[in-house]
């Protein structure tokens, strides 16, 4: 009997993503709503597919489904947000975005467990592009602190010292005492 992991923090979508593969395509199902608890059952327990939503709490779906791949697991990345399905087309990852067909449900995990091998050399070539591109934006991230940095140096050298709060509180309590000209 084929196994599958759903990897979801919607209890909604996930008792309905069960009810749909275990009719569809007798498989068991287990859901666990947390990547770290999906880690935990991707490291004790044997599936056939993963599916994944990259937005889980605790580990990001990225990360579960590289981890996936590591233990020889197909794996379908999900999500329903428009930046997420840009990333993941971009990067070039299996997955499905919601809402999807039932039968687009049924086909993508039909061909991620038939073609497991090319479905794990994608999420692996996907997750290496992934990384790169934060490490460049890590880089760049670096490289534009440092004239901020600078800035703040040279201003901290070219400003006045700060005045004590009990000192500028004082003055302006003096002036405001003072009469009015005119």
């Amino acid at each position: 009997m084929t196994a599958i992991l759903v990897a979801e923090d919607d209890p909604n979508i996930c008792d309905l993503l069960t009810d749909i593969l275990e009719v569809e395509l007798y498989a068991t199902v287990r859901c666990e709503r947390t990547g770290r608890l999906a880690l935990r059952a991707i490291e004790t327990a044997a599936f056939d597919l993963a599916i994944i939503d990259v937005n889980l709490p605790e580990i990001s779906g990225y990360e579960l489904a590289m981890r996936a791949a590591n233990r020889n697991l197909p794996a379908l990345l999900s999500s329903g947000h428009p930046n997420d399905d840009a990333k993941l087309r971009k990067y070039e990852f299996p997955y499905l975005a919601k809402p999807y067909r039932v039968g687009k449900l049924i086909s993508e995990a039909a061909i991620a467990i038939t073609q497991a091998g090319e479905n794990i050399r994608r999420i692996r070539a996907s997750f290496v592009r992934l990384e790169a591109t934060t490490e460049g934006l890590k880089v760049v991230m670096t490289e534009s602190d440092r004239p901020m940095n600078e800035s703040k140096a040279l201003l901290a050298r070219c400003s006045p010292p700060e005045l004590p709060f009990d000192v500028v509180d004082d003055w302006l309590t003096r002036l405001a005492s003072r009469p009015k000209w005119g």
